[in-house]
């Protein structure tokens, strides 16, 4: 699917559809408490929200604001969705290129490098290899970009210890995150939840 998921009226790269979920007025501007008020949508604590607005904003926003001036070019620290494959990091799986469009054959080259038994997805042992296996040397940010996004990935969505690969894919353009939402919203109603690939329990309060 490498325009996204079929039926999203957009005209957005894939990688500008993967974070559309926390531009809620379409503005084309996500400001750090747009990222705080979607990562609590998604059901994660004040702690990691808040972690998780220092690391987003903090590593991206300068990368996609028109000034070379850092900070005084953007003293909010916002993002910014139309040059956000500016902010494309190192030590990734290449998934996304240079302008943000999603590449599938990168995305099966994850899971036939790295889902070695065939189980669907990947485990936390799996994530491991794939982080290590991307590497850049002398690339700490990206490093802790990587350590950062899958990790956040397992929480929202594994199942059993596994995150599969409709989840990971549905990640990549954002359709997940939206889904994530109702199922959140579910919980927070008392509905019983069934974990299933793409419609999984949100990630515990800490």
């Amino acid at each position: 699917m490498p325009e996204g998921t079929p039926g999203r009226p957009t005209r957005k790269s894939v990688l500008q559809q993967h974070v559309e979920f926390w531009d809620t007025d379409h503005d084309g501007v996500i400001t750090p408490l747009d990222t705080w008020k979607g990562f609590r949508k998604l059901g994660f604590s004040l702690a990691f929200s808040a972690v998780a607005v220092g690391i987003i904003h903090g590593g991206f926003s300068y990368p996609t604001q028109k000034s070379w001036i850092p900070i005084l070019g953007n003293p909010l620290f916002n993002v910014y969705v139309d040059t956000l494959s500016k902010a494309k990091h190192g030590s990734d799986s290449e998934t996304f290129d240079t302008e943000g469009r999603f590449v599938p054959e990168k995305f099966e080259e994850v899971f036939s490098k790295y889902d070695r038994d065939n189980k669907g997805g990947l485990s936390l042992k799996d994530i491991k290899q794939v982080i290590r296996g991307n590497a850049n040397v002398f690339d700490p940010f990206g490093w802790t970009s990587a350590v950062f996004e899958w990790g956040t990935l397992y929480l929202l969505c594994e199942k059993d210890g596994i995150v599969y690969k409709e989840d990971v894919r549905s990640c990549y353009d954002g359709s997940l995150f939206f889904k994530m939402q109702e199922t959140e919203e579910k919980r927070q109603k008392g509905v019983p939840i069934i974990k299933s690939s793409a419609t999984t329990t949100s990630a515990k309060e800490e």
